[in-house]
């Protein structure tokens, strides 16, 4: 028996709650407490799943608008945090490193690649959730999953080809 592929344990307060506003509130203070964007990466890879556990539970309760709108936020969430990911490993290369102490480079860099691997594992659980969610939404919805998926897969190549170009370097 194959294992499913779902987020529906991240999703929380979902959409149709009048909570959603203060959970949404919630999620974006947490995003401004983030002290650098490594945090702030991490965070939002947990919001995306979090949108994408919404977007499945709003998907099974035939609430196709709210789980259009988890889904909209799922991608535009898990994107931003694929270009903090971006941006740090950027700045990894304009850093001086020998002005850092080796443990504290030791540390960022373990810590940058439990967050490359964390977000590589989203991105290939996700799209597993979202060729899912694609043969049951309606069928105007289709479409709009197929986009998404066509862009985190696009996300999910670019991830990958940073960390290689990375490892590389390295």
């Amino acid at each position: 028996p194959t294992e499913t592929v779902s987020y529906k344990d991240e999703a929380g307060i979902t959409p149709d709650s009048l909570l959603y506003t203060i959970d949404k509130a919630v999620d974006n203070l947490r995003i401004l407490l983030a002290t650098n964007d490594e945090k702030v990466a991490e965070v939002k890879t947990s919001i995306a799943e979090e949108r994408l556990g919404e977007s499945e539970v709003m998907t099974e309760a035939g609430k196709t608008e709210l789980a259009q709108k988890a889904l909209e936020d799922y991608n535009k969430t898990l994107t931003e945090a694929t270009e903090k990911l971006q941006a740090v490993l950027n700045n990894i290369g304009t850093t001086d490193k020998e002005t850092t102490e080796d443990s504290t480079s030791d540390k960022l860099e373990q810590s940058i690649t439990d967050l490359e691997k964390a977000i590589q594992e989203v991105q290939a659980k996700s799209l597993v959730v979202l060729d899912n969610l694609k043969d049951v939404v309606p069928k105007e919805s289709a479409d709009d999953v197929a986009k998404v998926i066509e862009d985190q897969t696009a996300h999910k190549e670019a991830v990958a080809k940073f960390v290689a170009e990375r490892h590389d370097f390295n």
